[in-house]
């Protein structure tokens, strides 16, 4: 678990420091661009994913790990992305979390679904 932590603190401190990357990346998939969606699937994301995706693996080997990496760089992109939405959320913090912070929540959560 501490070395899928230190990738999406990563991966959060990269969407965190940049959070236009994120907006980028929305605009560019809405787009629908089939070419554009698969350079970046194999090329800009692909070994980002594959990381994710393998430690996901090894700590729920009986689950779909694609399908978990997937939830959990959607869920930081959307962390930062949405940060200027935040401020009219009800129910939830206004400032964007730190990396560490976000990478936190998300390990608690997964830990509270790995319970049950």
């Amino acid at each position: 678990m501490a070395r899928l932590r230190a990738l999406l603190t990563e991966l959060c401190q990269a969407l965190y420091e940049d959070q236009d990357r994120g907006r980028l990346l929305l605009r560019s998939l809405i787009d629908e661009d089939k070419e554009r969606g698969k350079v970046l699937g194999e090329g800009v994301f692909g070994e980002g994913f594959r990381l994710f995706q393998s430690e996901a693996a090894k700590i729920w080997p009986d689950l779909d790990s694609g399908e978990i990496a997937l939830s959990l760089i959607a869920s930081c992109s959307y962390a930062y992305t949405l940060s200027d939405m935040r401020l009219h959320l009800p129910g939830i913090a206004k400032e964007t979390p730190s990396p560490e912070d976000y990478a936190d929540h998300l390990i608690r959560v997964l830990k509270i679904g790995d319970a049950s």
